[in-house]
């Protein structure tokens, strides 16, 4: 009997603790987490720039001088138009 009434006890105590984590808890980390979205999407959007800076470094360094003298202006008369 006193095995069974621990028991019974014991289920009572874990389901109010699982109704005070899923009221108290979980909202509370969802909203951090939806917070945290905006960062991640600018941390997203700068390492991408960061990517197409390196492409573009590359391409420039890969270039020989007349062919970077003939980009450049090409660059300019883009700028300037």
């Amino acid at each position: 009997m006193m095995l069974v009434m621990s028991l019974l006890l014991l289920t009572l105590f874990v389901l109010m603790q699982k109704a005070d984590v899923e009221t108290d808890v979980i909202p509370p980390l969802n909203s951090l987490q939806f917070m945290f979205q905006g960062p991640s999407n600018l941390m997203r959007k700068r390492y991408h720039k960061l990517l197409d800076y390196e492409n573009a470094d590359n391409r420039l360094g890969n270039l020989k001088d007349g062919d970077l003298i003939s980009t450049v202006g090409m660059l300019i008369s883009q700028v300037i138009r």
